[in-house]
């Protein structure tokens, strides 16, 4: 990253951007043949017509290549290519990625990737080869011996010949003295080949730099003419479709197969929404949804630029409402849904059903998570518990301890069931602490070290914790004063 920032990639201003478009070009440039190098047999014949039109005139069973002598990656190659002659149907192509072997012969190391086209169907020490396109990548020793196997037959064979995609049809083979528009696309992350602009094949991976150049093999008068090759960036986003709100990450290359080129001067995005960036790895999140057309404006050196336009897809999150903040009566169930059927739901008592019940014993903050389509909705509401009323005890003002079975205690009095830490303590007239019980359900006598307390006034004084879950714990004091009578 310091030598992208050394070149001042990302702080060139957006006004100096604007500026330099009405003075910048998408730029081609056509290969000089004069340059290029015959490669595999080398009994092969490549006549080079001109500047940039060449025929391959070999009739030669092993491959016969004529490559360029630049590695070559992040380019755009076009040309057209035909067979101007119908003696035979057999193999034409293009190499890429290619790293050099001497020739075909013993202990030859190949490294390159072959787009190959067969016209009709043929067979070749009993291999047989069907009309068609391939894509295969050769990487290690091939011997002349080994020619059939690795290049003839439709056989993967890793690691030579690793066969990566193929079509094959009886209507998909070339046709002698007709003119194919030919392009390649080879990034440090895709390969993509069209012929007379249909996809052909669209492979994704980490490529490296290589040359590139023509093949044939058992196939003579193939023509290559007006290739040219331009320079330029794949930008892809992750995620591919995003919802509203999420972060999308830009990418103008893959950084874990490859660095920024060395022809990028700038870039320049428009995300769609009126939101631009000059960053190199720009994050975005858009605030509705809708489909959005992104353009990557690629300035390069020699003024020239690529703009290349995708379009990204931003999915609604979906409406989530389970209603507003309430209030309910403790040890009550309250229902709530959550509605967007065929959802996945979260609650926050672990439910995930689209409707969930929540018994309700003390104060709480409901949410619920709602996933559809990929993209997340979530509402929140705050419940408030309303206690059930507490029923306090009471104390009588006076007792009358004469065993006729009414009032004979002083006692609590009311219901004693949600009652806790219970403490009553009762002093005479002197201040004397004379009965003591943490029971509610235990009271006083009139009795006192075994002698009956003579009548009057007494002291008495009570702490307790009274409620339950649905009511509530409350904490009670209470002093006051009965008569004993006799």
């Amino acid at each position: 990253m310091n030598r992208q920032k050394n070149r001042g990639l990302i702080i060139l201003l957006i006004l100096t951007i604007l500026v330099n478009i009405s003075f910048a070009q998408e730029c081609d440039t056509l290969f000089n043949f004069n340059t290029w190098q015959m490669k595999g047999n080398p009994g092969g014949s490549w006549q080079i017509l001109d500047d940039n039109n060449i025929i391959n005139e070999s009739y030669i069973f092993e491959p016969t290549l004529f490559v360029n002598r630049q590695d070559l990656l992040n380019v755009h190659i076009k040309g057209t290519i035909s067979v101007e002659s119908g003696q035979d149907v057999d193999f034409i192509g293009f190499v890429f990625g290619y790293h050099e072997p001497t020739g075909i012969g013993i202990n030859n190391i190949y490294n390159f990737y072959l787009f190959d086209w067969k016209s009709k169907k043929g067979t070749v020490h009993n291999y047989v080869a069907k009309e068609g396109f391939r894509l295969s990548y050769y990487n290690g020793k091939i011997n002349e011996g080994e020619i059939s196997p690795l290049f003839w037959s439709p056989y993967n064979v890793p690691p030579q010949r690793s066969l990566i995609a193929s079509k094959y049809g009886g209507d998909l083979g070339w046709e002698p003295y007709e003119k194919y528009r030919f392009e390649l696309s080879y990034t440090a992350n895709k390969i993509l080949i069209k012929i007379d602009d249909e996809v052909i094949f669209d492979h994704n991976g980490c490529f490296g730099p290589g040359k590139v150049g023509f093949y044939c093999m058992s196939q003579t008068k193939t023509h290559f003419e007006n290739f040219s090759v331009k320079s330029f960036l794949n930008f892809t986003h992750e995620p591919t479709t995003a919802c509203v709100n999420e972060e999308v990450s830009f990418l103008p290359y893959y950084p874990l197969c490859s660095d920024l080129p060395d022809f990028v001067d700038s870039l320049y995005w428009e995300f769609g929404d009126s939101k631009s960036s000059t960053e190199l790895f720009p994050l975005h999140n858009y605030k509705t949804d809708g489909t959005y057309d992104i353009k990557l404006t690629v300035y390069k050196e020699g003024e020239c630029f690529d703009a290349i336009n995708r379009q990204i897809v931003i999915k609604p999150n979906p409406t989530v409402n389970i209603g507003s903040d309430t209030i309910v009566d403790a040890c009550t169930t309250i229902t709530l849904e959550a509605d967007n059927p065929n959802s996945e739901y979260l609650w926050s008592n672990g439910s995930h059903q689209q409707i969930t019940d929540i018994y309700m014993i003390s104060d709480t903050t409901v949410y619920v998570d709602v996933v559809k389509n990929n993209c997340l909705g979530s509402d929140t509401i705050n419940i408030k518990t309303k206690f059930l009323p507490i029923s306090e005890l009471k104390f009588p003002n006076a007792f009358s301890p004469n065993g006729d079975g009414l009032n004979d205690k002083f006692e609590a009095v009311g219901i004693t069931d949600d009652v806790s830490k219970f403490n009553m303590q009762i002093f005479n007239r002197w201040g004397q602490l004379i009965f003591e019980t943490y029971s509610v359900y235990e009271g006083w006598d009139s009795f006192y070290n075994g002698q009956a307390s003579p009548s009057g006034i007494y002291v008495f004084k009570v702490n307790y914790i009274n409620g339950n879950t649905c009511t509530g714990l409350l904490p009670y004091s209470y002093n006051g004063t009965f008569t004993l009578i006799r």
